[in-house]
């Protein structure tokens, strides 16, 4: 009988860390995984294809595939329309957020120097390239 409470015990403890795992939020939204127009217009399904420099983004292991020399860059345009934040509780005051616009960028070189064994790559860019600025 005690082995049964213990596996379901060991099973409720899982099912509650994976519900309430923070990395599961995902930042409120604000996450950005648009790392190119190709990997945009493919829904992101870029992991297991090295296509171009932007899979240092989802699968750096993949440029592997690359002979050459790739560059890719670019930014995403977010036009985040103002907010706001009305309470019911006393203590909690009103806030209000302005129409803001955010341009995270992207940039990534790949090259395999020459050489048959070996790739290079540096990607540089923003997985969380916006925000709010509420009133103090």
């Amino acid at each position: 009988m005690s082995t049964h409470r213990a596996k379901y015990g060991l099973a409720l403890a899982f099912l509650l860390v994976a519900l309430f795992a923070p990395g599961n939020a995902l930042a409120n939204g604000f996450r950005i995984p648009d790392q190119g127009a190709r990997g945009m217009g493919m829904a992101n399904a870029t992991t297991a294809q090295g296509n171009d420099a932007t899979a240092l983004y989802s699968n750096p292991a993949a440029v592997g595939e690359l002979d050459g020399t790739y560059t890719a860059a670019g930014f995403t345009l977010i036009y985040a329309v103002g907010s706001e934040f009305t309470s019911d509780i006393a203590t909690l005051q009103d806030q209000d957020a302005d129409d803001d616009l955010f341009y995270p960028l992207h940039m990534f070189f790949v090259t395999d120097a020459g050489t048959e064994r070996w790739n290079f790559g540096l990607g540089i860019y923003s997985q969380w390239g916006n925000g709010r600025d509420w009133d103090a």
